[in-house]
């Protein structure tokens, strides 16, 4: 029963999350290293608790290297079982990341898995520049 609800609980804060920023700001999608954007130390730890299963966290730090204010970064990472299928994703999201500013992140899955997570891979970094 707490498997549920504390998976429900994080598929509602995923909805509200991407619900507060659908439509309302032009995202500046980069590839996978940021082309301005300095992405480090990424570290990735998968941990098992009993009865509810295995949960993902990326961390590392990201430096804006763009020249101007950040008003809004997000990092995604998805996440793949042994058969290369994706799983889910382990997401950080700030705010009012300054020019040159390092950001030190921490990426954790939106749900538990009852099968040890194989693979972890950035899927897109976005943000939104102030003018």
């Amino acid at each position: 029963m707490k498997k549920i609800v504390t998976m429900l609980c994080a598929v509602l804060m995923a909805i509200c999350v991407s619900f507060a920023f659908v439509g309302c700001i032009d995202l500046n999608d980069n590839d996978e290293t940021g082309s301005e954007l300095s992405v480090s130390n990424e570290n990735i730890s998968i941990r098992y608790t009993e009865y509810l299963g295995y949960t993902v966290k990326v961390t590392g730090f990201i430096t804006n290297t763009t020249g101007k204010n950040l008003s809004y970064i997000s990092v995604e990472y998805k996440i793949y079982d042994s058969s290369n299928a994706v799983i889910g994703k382990a997401l950080a999201n700030a705010n009012n990341i300054g020019a040159g500013e390092t950001w030190k992140f921490e990426a954790s899955s939106l749900a538990w898995f009852d099968e040890r997570p194989a693979t972890v891979k950035m899927s897109q970094i976005q943000t939104l520049k102030d003018f």
